[in-house]
């Protein structure tokens, strides 16, 4: 990241995840309580992990610490997602390729890794249960679903950066692709949730 975007990074992080936040408390008074308060809490802890993530450089305590809170937000969009589960969906190829992709990115870093292998072992399977459970939601709208699965596919990837820059090699720019892919993300899950259940309650509603 250049200088001059890195000063602001300390404010924007944090600003990003707590609009994100009210944004969707604000909007998101028309669901369920359980689906409302584990996307919120999702947010949360995302807001808390970034904040431990700005300071890793000083004590890497900060790190551990942003990686529980991130490895929690993601048990809580898991809960979420698993509400809207297609009872019948099963692609075998989808959990090959992230599995295959797993596996070798795990392959690349693992020298890097040392006293960080466990940890970041369980954060990997996490996330890949994130993922899985977003990819086996419901289709209906498609937009909402494809919205949801996007954001997911980019969590991966911001992940995927970050771990990159951390445990096998910097790469230009680093600091701004990871907040790119990992704000995307955010914003992509958070409008589709917004956008299914409000299409839902919507059909509810014409249903009555």
């Amino acid at each position: 990241m250049t200088p001059d975007l890195s000063e602001y990074r300390i404010v924007s992080k944090p600003v990003i995840l707590l609009s994100l936040l009210l944004f969707y408390a604000f909007n998101s008074r028309h669901l369920k309580w359980e689906a409302r308060i584990f996307t919120i809490l999702a947010l949360g802890l995302s807001l808390f992990g970034d904040v431990f993530l700005l300071f890793e450089e000083e004590n890497s305590g900060f790190f551990i610490a942003g990686l529980i809170s991130f490895l929690l937000a993601h048990i809580c969009y898991i809960i979420v997602f698993s509400k809207d589960r297609h009872p019948k969906k099963f692609k075998y190829l989808f959990f090959l390729a992230i599995g295959a992709y797993s596996f070798m990115f795990f392959r690349l870093i693992y020298p890097g890794l040392q006293t960080m292998l466990i940890p970041v072992l369980i954060y990997v399977m996490v996330i890949l249960g994130m993922l899985s459970t977003a990819f086996l939601r419901r289709v209906d709208p498609q937009m909402s679903y494809f919205l949801i699965l996007g954001g997911a596919l980019l969590f991966l990837i911001s992940d995927s950066l970050l771990a990159y820059n951390k445990f096998y090699g910097n790469f230009n720019n680093a600091n701004l692709w990871i907040m790119f892919t990992y704000a995307m993300a955010q914003v992509s899950i958070v409008i589709g949730l917004i956008y299914s259940r409000r299409i839902s309650f919507i059909r509810e509603i014409q249903e009555e």
